[in-house]
C-alpha cells in the first residue's frame, strides 16, 4: 500500500499527497515548539522560503494538526511540557510515516536524540537555531523525501510491469519458457578452452556431450500452454531440464543451438520434432532469445515453441490429395481410351479365332492375344476403381458376411499352400457400404498378402467393433474419434521397412510382381477405403509380416442399438493397441 493510501484508510478527509519536484507546489511544515518567539521566527523564514508554515505549541496540538492534514515536514522541540518528543516521534510517524522529522534539541542528552533518530526522525539541529542550518535541514529531507517517492513509483511502475507480463506469459497460446543456460555456456567455454575447434564435429562424434548440456539447462519457468503441449502436470517435471522431453532426433537441431551459442548469437530457430513426457512426437517450431543484458553469461534466455503438428499433417494430406487427384484424372483418361482400343483388339481375336481351325499356326498366336486383352480389361478396370470415377451404391452391410462369402471364392483362387484364418467379431456393427467395392478391397488385400509370401503361408482376417479415441488421432493422421468397424489383415510375410511403408499406397510403387500384375492393388484399396470415410492403419518389420487395419465408420443407427443392448467393444489407444473392455 502506497503512503496515500495509508494515509486515505487512516484519515479519510486528509487530500491526496503529491509527491513532484517541489517546483509545482508547496510543501507543508509543522513548527512544534512551545517557545512563541521561536515559533514566528521559523515561520517567517520558511514562509519567505515558500513553504506552508503552521504552528504548535504543544505535543497534543501537534496531533490534532496532523490527523486533519498531511505534513511534509515537522519541526519538533524535543522537550515539551506535555509529551516527551519521543513519545511525539513515534506518534507522528503512526499517523505519517512519509512525514519527515527534524528535532530541535538544546538541552537532550546525545542518548535521547539518538532514541529520537531511531523512532524515525530524519534528522536535527541544534541551539541556538542557525538559519543557514535550518534551511538545510529542511531542503534535505524533503530531498529523500522527494527520492522516496520516486523509488515507490519506480517500484509501482516494475510491479505492474512485470503483472503485465505475467499476463502475457501465462495466457498466452504459445508455449513460452524461461530457461538458464549459463551452465551450457560454461560447458562450452571448457571443451573449446581443452582443444575443440570444430564443435559441430566433435558433438556429433560425441553425442553424450549432448545429454549433458542438455540436463545442464536450468528451467527457471514455464507458462500453461507448455505444460499442456508435453502433458506436464507442472514445472517439477522438468527439474531435469530438457532430458525428460531429450530425443536421438533432437541431437542435430540442438548440436546447431550449442554451435550457435558458442559463435556468439543471441537468437536461434529451427523447425524440430519434440516429445511430450508420455512420448507422442509432435512437430514444432523453436525460437531462442536471449534476454537483453544476459548475452555473455546466458543466464536468462526466452524460448517460445509453437506446435505446427496438425499444421504439417494438413499440408501432407492436401499434397495426397493433389496427386491421387491429378493421378486419378490421369488414369480415368488412360482406362476409358485404353478400354476402346481393348473392346476392338479383344472382339478381332474373337473373331478370327472363330475363322482360323485350331490346328493351324495362327491359332495359338491368337489365343495369346484374346488371353492378354482380357487381362488389359481387368487392368481399365483397376484404373476406374483408383480414378473412382465409377459411382457407388451405399448400402447397410454386415461386414462379416461379405468376408465369408469373398473368402470362399479367394481360398479355391490363391491356392493350397496358403492358410486362411478367420476371426469373426460378435455382434458387429454394420456399414454403410457398397458391396462391390468392400469386396475389391478384400480381393486386393488377399493378392497383396499373397505377394507378400511367395512360398505360401498364413493369411488371417479379423473383423471387432473398435472405438477410437483422441489420443489414438494424435498419432494417426487420418484418424478421428468415435465408433469403427475394423477389418484386419495380416499375413506372414516379407514385412516391410518404414521406407516402404511411407510409399505402399502409392500407385505402380511395391516389389517386384509378375509380369502381368497391375501394380495398383493397394492404391485402389486406399481411394475406396478414403470413399468410405475411413482409413489404413500399416504396422509391418522386414521378415515379421504385416498388418493391415482398415477402419469403417459403423452405421449409426445400429452403433446406437448396440449400446442400448449394453455388448463390448474394444477401444484403440494411442498406441493402436486393445486398452480395454468398454461396457457400451
Amino acid at each position: 500500500m502506497s503512503f496515500g493510501e495509508q494515509r486515505r484508510f487512516n484519515h479519510p478527509a486528509v487530500p491526496q499527497i503529491e509527491m513532484g519536484n517541489g517546483m509545482d507546489r508547496r510543501e507543508n511544515v509543522l513548527i512544534v515548539d512551545d517557545d512563541e518567539i521561536t515559533c514566528r521566527c521559523m515561520r517567517l523564514l520558511l514562509e519567505k522560503r515558500g513553504y506552508d508554515v503552521e504552528e504548535a505549541r504543544s505535543g497534543q496540538k501537534a496531533l490534532e494538526k496532523v490527523r486533519m492534514k498531511f505534513f511534509h515536514v515537522a519541526l519538533l522541540e524535543i522537550s515539551l511540557p506535555d509529551m516527551g518528543g519521543i513519545e511525539l516521534v513515534t506518534s507522528l510517524k503512526e499517523l505519517h510515516p512519509d512525514t519527515e522529522i527534524i528535532i530541535v534539541t538544546a538541552h537532550a542528552s546525545p542518548e535521547d536524540t539518538m532514541r529520537a533518530l531511531n523512532e524515525g526522525a530524519s534528522a536535527y539541529v541544534t541551539r541556538p537555531l542557525n538559519i543557514d542550518e535550518v534551511l538545510v535541514a529542511v531542503r534535505n529531507v524533503l530531498e529523500k523525501q522527494r527520492l522516496i517517492a520516486r523509488k515507490r513509483q519506480a517500484k509501482e511502475a516494475l510491479r505492474q510491469s512485470e503483472s503485465r507480463y505475467r499476463g502475457l506469459f501465462e495466457d498466452s497460446p504459445i508455449s513460452l519458457w524461461e530457461v538458464d543456460v549459463s551452465a551450457v555456456k560454461g560447458y562450452i567455454d571448457i571443451l573449446r578452452n581443452s582443444g575443440v575447434s570444430d564443435l559441430r564435429a566433435y558433438l556429433q562424434s560425441n553425442p553424450e556431450h549432448l545429454s549433458n548440456c542438455a540436463v545442464s539447462i536450468k528451467i527457471v519457468d514455464v507458462n500453461k500452454a507448455t505444460l499442456d503441449l508435453y502433458k506436464a502436470r507442472d514445472i517439477e517435471d522438468f527439474q531435469r531440464g530438457l532430458i525428460p522431453i531429450f530425443r536421438e532426433r533432437l541431437h542435430n537441431p540442438f548440436t546447431e543451438l550449442l554451435v550457435s551459442i558458442a559463435e556468439g548469437k543471441t537468437a536461434f530457430e529451427s523447425e524440430v520434432t519434440t516429445y511430450t513426457l508420455t512420448g507422442d512426437a509432435r512437430q514444432v517450431v523453436a525460437r531462442w532469445t536471449v534476454a537483453p543484458g544476459h548475452e555473455e553469461t546466458l543466464s536468462k534466455v526466452y524460448l517460445s515453441i509453437v506446435d505446427i503438428t496438425e499444421r504439417k499433417r494438413a499440408e501432407k494430406e492436401l499434397r495426397e490429395f493433389e496427386k491421387m487427384e491429378v493421378l486419378g484424372t490421369l488414369a480415368n483418361g488412360v482406362a476409358l481410351d485404353f478400354n476402346s482400343l481393348v473392346r476392338s483388339i479383344r472382339g478381332n481375336a474373337s473373331l478370327a479365332l472363330m475363322k482360323v481351325p485350331k490346328g493351324s499356326a495362327a491359332y495359338p498366336y491368337l489365343s495369346h492375344i484374346g488371353e492378354a486383352s482380357i487381362r488389359a480389361t481387368n487392368v481399365t478396370s483397376q484404373l476406374l476403381l483408383f480414378s473412382q470415377y465409377q459411382p457407388l451404391t451405399f448400402e447397410e452391410l454386415d461386414l462379416n458376411k461379405v468376408i465369408l462369402n469373398s473368402v470362399s471364392i479367394l481360398s479355391r483362387l490363391i491356392g493350397e499352400q496358403y492358410g486362411i484364418i478367420k476371426e469373426s467379431g460378435a455382434h458387429l456393427w454394420h456399414i454403410n457400404a457398397d458391396t462391390s467395392y468392400i469386396e475389391q478391397v478384400i480381393m486386393n488385400m488377399f493378392v497383396n498378402a499373397k505377394d507378400a509370401m511367395p512360398e505360401g503361408g498364413q493369411i488371417a482376417v479379423k473383423t471387432e467393433n473398435v472405438h477410437v479415441d483422441r489420443r489414438y488421432c494424435n498419432t494417426h493422421e487420418h484418424a478421428r474419434p468415435g465408433r469403427f468397424v475394423c477389418l484386419s489383415i495380416k499375413d506372414n510375410g516379407v514385412g516391410m521397412d518404414s521406407a516402404t511403408m511411407s510409399h505402399v499406397f502409392e500407385p505402380f510403387f511395391g516389389s517386384e510382381r509378375p509380369a502381368d500384375a497391375i501394380c495398383l492393388g493397394l492404391s485402389v484399396v486406399y481411394g475406396i477405403v478414403k470413399k468410405h470415410g475411413g482409413w489404413i492403419d500399416v504396422e509391418s518389420q522386414p521378415e515379421q509380416g504385416s498388418v493391415f487395419r482398415i477402419y469403417f465408420p459403423a452405421a449409426s443407427a445400429v452403433a446406437g442399438e448396440e449400446q442400448k443392448k449394453g455388448r463390448s467393444s474394444r477401444c484403440v489407444s494411442r498406441q493402436g493397441r486393445e486398452s480395454l473392455a468398454c461396457g457400451e
